[in-house]
């Protein structure tokens, strides 16, 4: 993420040089400076249509939240009326790899930091702290801090910001919900606004002293792009006539460690009874081939057309089961972690279920096995009658899953955000 373009912003405003620190999923921090306008921000105005460039256009991207941050999506609107009287034009930029404050940054090694549970992550302790040391030196450079996931992470870095006079902006929100509800308090004292994904998030943030804005999930900002099944199969050499089950194993390396072979196992099952059925492994384009090499199993780097075009899916928990939802592909959610992190989960954990589109409807929509339960033979069993075009198990899932999208609010999500956090900038510096 530290070498990619630089993202930009172009909005109407008077105020003087300012900047945003943003430190996304994987704990990923990127410096974004505003100030006035410069030939690189003309240059990328250039790179436009001109017929779409008013007295009101404003370039708006924002990177889209994906599992894990691994990934960075930006959006752009065309036209924003509300900031007309704003006669003066601003850019907001990705500071480059060569600024100091960056490059301080970049050195943490912030790939490497991609863990999650809690026996994974003490072995790291000393590179948190350290990157946050960094982090706390560049925010007396920063104007506005936008802190996406990653809890464990930004809320220490919200603190150090909150301390510094900052205003801070979180977009995904730590799951209260799920575990630690003590942690609102902590988000209402450190932050000054919260940006929620999810519609049940508001009610206990607004109850401890934040402000909330539900703004939507921004997998609903994705661009419709996903080939059509005879296309995605040519292109992977998957044969035509076989019913696909799709197989996400995560899109971390422990996680694959934790899932593929018991997701492959399930899947060997499957075929044993079904020997039509064509088992393809998903690779998040994070993660190196060669964590898939030695499997005799079929491996894209699709995920969505996978999805879209499989019959049923076999999903870790986490952001790929609102995906398979929002695909309307009938699925079944498993879930292994260590026993020391699962120890720890088990007594902290306060919902009835871990997959979002359960969590969503408030009631079981698609099968969940986890931990002990997550066993080949369990999950094969609850695999299986999914096939079936008229079996009740695949009817009904399908029924329920139509109403997942209605949940997840409206499109424009990033806009939503980027409206926030412009007027948290305004207000400071009223």
């Amino acid at each position: 993420a530290m070498n990619r373009t630089p993202v930009r912003y172009a909005v109407r405003k008077r105020t003087p040089v300012l900047a945003v620190l943003i430190a996304f999923g994987i704990g990923a921090v990127a410096l974004f400076t505003w100030g006035p306008s410069t030939t690189e921000a003309q240059a990328a105005e250039a790179s436009l249509d001109p017929a779409a460039w008013g007295d009101d256009h404003v370039d708006k991207k924002l990177p889209q939240f994906t599992e894990g941050g691994e990934c960075l999506f930006c959006h752009r609107t065309e036209s924003i009326s509300k900031w007309d009287r704003n006669r003066h034009q601003r850019t907001m930029r990705l500071a480059t790899p060569d600024e100091p404050a960056m490059q301080a940054l970049a050195k943490a090694g912030l790939d490497e930091l991609a863990v999650m549970g809690f026996a994974e992550v003490v072995p790291r302790l000393e590179q948190f702290r350290d990157l946050l040391r960094r982090v706390d030196e560049a925010l007396l450079a920063i104007d506005l801090v936008i802190l996406i996931d990653f809890p464990g992470f930004n809320m220490r870095v919200a603190r150090a910001a909150s301390g510094r006079g900052r205003p801070v902006l979180y977009y995904v929100a730590p799951k209260i919900w799920a575990s630690r509800p003590g942690r609102a308090a902590t988000l209402a004292r450190d932050t000054d606004h919260i940006a929620t994904i999810f519609p049940f998030e508001t009610e206990a943030l607004r109850a401890a002293g934040a402000e909330v804005t539900f703004v939507g999930n921004p997998l609903l900002d994705r661009a419709d792009d996903v080939p059509e099944d005879r296309a995605f199969r040519r292109t992977f050499a998957l044969d035509p006539t076989r019913p696909i089950l799709a197989l996400l194993p995560g899109s971390r390396p422990q996680e694959i460690d934790q899932h593929l072979a018991l997701f492959l196992d399930a899947a060997a099952l499957v075929t044993d009874s079904r020997p039509d059925i064509l088992p393809v492994v998903s690779r998040a384009d994070a993660l190196p081939p060669s964590l898939f090499e030695g499997f005799d199993v079929a491996v894209v780097d699709d995920t969505r057309a996978l999805l879209r075009h499989a019959r049923v899916a076999l999903v870790k928990a986490g952001t790929s089961t609102l995906e398979a939802a929002l695909e309307r592909t009938p699925t079944v959610v498993a879930y292994r972690t260590s026993a020391s992190s699962w120890a720890v989960i088990k007594r902290v954990l306060r919902v009835n279920h871990v997959s979002l589109p359960n969590l969503l409807a408030d009631r079981a929509i698609v099968p969940e096995l986890i931990q002990s339960e997550a066993k080949a033979s369990e999950i094969a069993s609850s695999l299986l009658p999914l096939f079936e075009e008229s079996g009740t198990e695949r009817k009904q899932q399908l029924h329920d899953l139509a109403d997942i999208e209605a949940l997840l609010g409206a499109t424009g999500v990033a806009d939503r955000v980027v409206d926030i956090g412009v007027e948290l900038m305004d207000r400071a510096s009223a």
